[in-house]
């Protein structure tokens, strides 16, 4: 059932729902949203050093995210 936009992944909502732990694509579509949400509209640097640091940081929370999972 789709409720449209929602700020909580559906990746997070399905390892919590099936009760296990997140698999590696998991946690890259979470930081890819979390990346989004905090980008928001801004033309990327694509390959910069800050494009970079993003790229980590986004990774960095989507595993504190999911941390509980599993």
């Amino acid at each position: 059932m789709s409720m449209g936009y929602t700020t909580i992944p559906q990746e997070i909502i399905d390892c919590i729902a099936h009760d296990r732990e997140p698999r590696v694509r998991d946690l890259k579509k979470v930081a890819d949203h979390i990346r989004a949400d905090i980008r928001g509209n801004r033309a990327g640097d694509q390959g910069s050093r800050d494009d970079r640091l993003e790229r980590m940081m986004s990774l960095r929370a989507a595993v504190a995210a999911m941390a509980g999972c599993g």
